[in-house]
């Protein structure tokens, strides 16, 4: 049976008025599933920007009432891009999500807000009930954040920025906290390069301490993902690979299973045709094996394809989250379009992947 055919979807959030989108995923304290995402009336638009949690005490087959975290309805007040969400040692719930300015002055350059967006924090005691913040942070200069604690409590968040003297090139920045997010040190740099754009970068902590950024990439031409090693805590990185089968071409989602194998959801690009939601898996030596930025993915690793958005016209899909249930099932979840749905209104769709769909990964040619 093909992978595909193993998954069973959920529908996580459906509403045809509005453009929900970016959604990420813990696991509470408690076993229940909490995502995080953002409601908007358009792809990076729109006048109300939103973010909003829900939560599933049934492992994602059926979700509460969704509930607003922040909004903003004024252009002084910035807009609510990309929000992630992480489980902290003590069971806290962290939710961490970039605000942009909107107040760009006349002929500034698209980005330039970007450039300059700040990012919150929000915190949940309650398994994802109820959430106090924003915590206005000094993690600034950049978009697309992601959230990952250490094993020694360290919290890392990465963000995009861009070179405004180079074209406006993206690389991937750190930011490193040492008191559960009271301060914060950074930017660190983890990866800028001449010919490549790495940006939407997610980490992932080895069992032997290396820490691994997987990262997307927007240089044109280029047919598979980046990552860089950290061996420090992430306070200094090493050269810039290649990694994965395909473009990552929408913020790799990434972590550790109980296998100790890393896996990995992205929205996937070239060289597969269409528009398709992808996983990606190695284990901890392939991960840390420095693969030239154009070889091909280490021979240990495998992946599969795991949907396809067939609207014909505006395809909008793939940025993910997902976690590792305790029967070693995955359950992900991306936001995707389909032909039935309005043009600009992609919904939430959950994934249930099981331990048996995820060891019959192969090594197929894109298509």
């Amino acid at each position: 049976m093909a992978v595909a055919e193993m998954i069973e979807r959920f529908t996580v959030s459906r509403d045809d008025a509005i453009h929900e989108s970016f959604p990420d995923l813990a696991l509470a304290a408690n076993g229940d599933l909490v995502v995080t995402y953002q409601e908007s009336e358009c792809h990076g638009g729109g006048p109300v920007s939103t973010i909003v949690v829900r939560w599933s005490a049934d492992e994602g087959q059926t979700w509460s009432d969704r509930i607003v975290i922040a909004e903003t309805a004024r252009e002084r007040d910035g807009w609510l891009n990309c929000s992630r969400i992480t489980r902290l040692h003590d069971g806290t719930l962290l939710l961490v999500v970039d605000c942009i300015p909107q107040n760009a002055p006349s002929g500034a350059h698209r980005w330039w807000g970007d450039n300059r967006a700040v990012t919150w924090l929000f915190r949940s005691a309650d398994h994802g009930r109820s959430w106090s913040g924003p915590e206005v942070t000094r993690v600034r200069g950049g978009i697309v954040p992601s959230i990952t604690q250490l094993a020694d409590g360290t919290l890392l968040i990465g963000i995009t920025s861009f070179e405004e003297d180079n074209d406006w090139r993206q690389y991937q920045v750190l930011f490193r906290s040492e008191d559960l997010g009271r301060t914060w040190s950074g930017p660190l740099l983890v990866a800028r390069h001449d010919a490549r754009q790495p940006n939407e970068g997610d980490f992932v902590e080895l069992p032997t301490g290396e820490i691994v950024c997987y990262m997307r990439d927007d240089e044109a031409g280029v047919q598979n993902g980046l990552k860089a090693i950290s061996r420090d805590g992430g306070r200094t990185w090493g050269d810039l690979y290649g990694s994965g089968p395909w473009l990552y071409m929408g913020r790799p989602s990434v972590g550790l299973l109980s296998t100790g194998e890393v896996f990995l959801t992205t929205r996937v690009g070239a060289p597969q045709a269409g528009h398709c939601f992808g996983a990606y898996l190695e284990p901890p030596g392939a991960a840390l094996r420095p693969t030239p930025l154009t070889d091909p993915p280490a021979p240990q690793a495998h992946w599969a394809i795991l949907d396809d958005d067939d609207n014909p016209e505006v395809p909008d899909w793939g940025y993910s989250g997902w976690v590792e249930l305790p029967d070693r099932s995955v359950y992900a979840v991306q936001y995707i379009t389909t032909a039935a749905a309005p043009p600009h209104k992609p919904f939430l769709r959950g994934y249930l992947i099981p331990r048996a769909a995820i060891d019959g990964f192969t090594r197929p040619e894109p298509q």
